[in-house]
This record gives structure tokens, sequence and C-alpha cells, in this order.
């Protein structure tokens, strides 16, 4: 409850001088315009006046802008969330065209790429298809028959969120499910922003985490591979180093892991 309070405390500051960083600025090229205006009127040179009166004309103006054009104004859409849509829209067009389930496992993979850490999406057809933690398939239909249409293997968006995540952090990630939850958490919040805040429920014993978000970015979190959602399902994927199942509510996700192959050291 403490570190969610100081998360909460911490973001809130963060977007509090986010939101208003332009308007001190605002603020003081109003103050640098009043104060050359001022100079002007009292200057007895004709040089000098003209150049202060030129100083308060920018600066008023620039103020008056600064305060009422805000940012949001400047652009109608967010680019990085238009970017994620289409990506979603595809991955969901593909699955449906080759009728897979809903069934959403990642899982550690010795198949590697630069910028991802090494955790694959699947897709399967049937609910009950086990993905193994050392499953080497190349994306998409990396399988030996070219025939096989019956899973697709992606690069999932968290896996590029959580090679940047890695990036950032200086502790070693911990390998006990409610202790990495809360890294996740904090690395959504303070880290990458995407989320205003993150709740984690953790049943260590029964291999599941409830994760209510709130005020996350990119839409509801039931959509295909959400960033927050992904992030995490990739975070408890690499942390306990097991195959993590992920169902998706529109604020809230369930990762679900099997316990038993969870290393306690």
């Amino acid at each position: 409850m403490v570190a969610r309070d100081a998360r909460q405390q911490t973001s809130s500051v963060l977007s509090w001088y986010r939101s208003r960083s332009y308007r001190l600025t605002a603020l003081g090229l109003f103050l640098l315009g009043a104060s050359a205006g001022v100079l002007a009127i009292a200057e007895p040179s004709s040089d000098l006046r003209g150049v202060l009166t030129a100083f308060a004309g920018v600066g008023l103006f620039g103020a008056l802008l600064l305060f009422l054009v805000r940012p949001s104004a400047t652009s109608a859409t967010d680019p990085v969330e238009d970017v994620y849509r289409a990506y979603a829209a595809n991955a969901e067009a593909l699955t449906r065209d080759i009728e897979l389930g809903e069934r959403h496992v990642y899982a550690p993979t010795t198949y590697t790429t630069e910028g991802f850490t090494p955790v694959a999406l699947t897709v399967s057809e049937t609910a009950g298809e086990e993905v193994s933690t050392d499953r080497n398939r190349r994306p998409v239909f990396g399988t030996a028959d070219p025939g096989d249409r019956s899973s697709i293997t992606l690069y999932p968006a968290g896996a590029a969120l959580f090679d940047a995540f890695e990036g950032m952090v200086v502790t070693d990630l911990s390998s006990d499910p409610v202790e990495l939850a809360a890294q996740l958490a904090d690395g959504l919040v303070l880290g990458l922003e995407l989320a205003e805040d993150i709740d984690p429920n953790v049943d260590a014993a029964a291999g599941t985490a409830t994760i209510t978000v709130t005020g996350q970015r990119f839409g509801s979190l039931d959509q295909f591979d959400h960033p927050v959602a992904s992030f995490l399902a990739v975070g408890f994927a690499t942390g306990l180093g097991v195959a993590v199942t992920l169902d998706a509510e529109p604020d809230r996700v369930v990762c679900q892991w099997s316990p038993e192959e969870v290393d306690d050291d």
C-alpha cells in the first residue's frame, strides 16, 4: 500500500509539472515583456527605447500564445496510438482468417532478435496446446511444416517495451512473483509512463496475478497484445522463466503460470 501511494504521489507530481511547465514559461515571457515595456516608457533614449519595445512585444506575444495554445491542440491524434491500432487490427485479422483461438501465451524463447526481450507470443488453434518455454519458432509460421497454420508466433509489443525497461532499471529483476509484480508496476507507471496506477494482486501458490490498471494509454486492455498487458505478461514470463497465459478485460489483466515450474531459488 505504501509503495502504491508513493507511485501515485510521484506520478501526480510528474503530471503536474508536465501539464503546467508551458504555463510557467508563459509567465516568464510575460514578466520579461512587461519589464521591457516599463523600461521602454521610462527610457529617454529613442534608440534603446526601440530595442526595449521590441523585447516587450516578443515577450508579451509569446506569453499570450503559450498561455492560450495548449499542447493538446497541436495534434488531434496520438501517432503512437495509431501505430498500435494498425498492428492490433492486422494481428486480429490474421488470427481470425486462419481461425485461431483467443488464448494468448507469452513464453521465453531461444529465438532472439535485437531490441526484443526473448519472449514470444503464441496464439494457437486449440486452447489446450502446450507452449514450452524453450520453443524456438521463427515468426510468423515458424514450423517445420510450411502448411501448418494451427498457431502463429509473434513478437509481442511488450518484448520491445521490456527491453527498453531493462535499460532503465539498476536492480536485478526479482524471481519472486510478488516483488516482480511491484517492479513491473513501477516500470509501467514511473518508467514507461503507460499508466497512472497499477494495483497487482498476486497469488504465488496458485500461479496467478490479477492486475487492475488505471489511466492506461492506448485504450481498453482487451485489445490484441495491448502494450500494457503485453508488458506485464512478458515481465512475468521473463522474471519467472515460465510460459504465461494472459486474459484481459478492459481495465484488468490476469496472468497465469504453472507454479510448479517456477524456480524457488
